[in-house]
């Protein structure tokens, strides 16, 4: 099922819903169905390679073995 974001538009909250074919998404919030599409939040890949993450600086930090919690 495809995640989708969707801004509500009686109550204006905005949620990430899974919406299966021809199913109605309705607002978490409210319950309304009048519910808009929002661009997607994923930024495309340019086909370039990828960056290597970076580290926060710190004497402990994390990146040194495999993963930091601040980025």
């Amino acid at each position: 099922m495809p995640l989708f974001a969707f801004e509500c538009v009686d109550c204006h909250d905005h949620a990430e819903l899974l919406v299966s074919g021809s199913a109605t998404a309705l607002c978490p919030s409210c319950g309304s169905s009048s519910l808009e599409k929002q661009p997607s939040a994923f930024a495309p890949v340019s086909g370039g390679a990828m960056s290597e993450p970076v580290g926060c600086g710190a004497s402990s930090c994390c990146m040194a073995q495999g993963g930091c919690a601040q980025n």
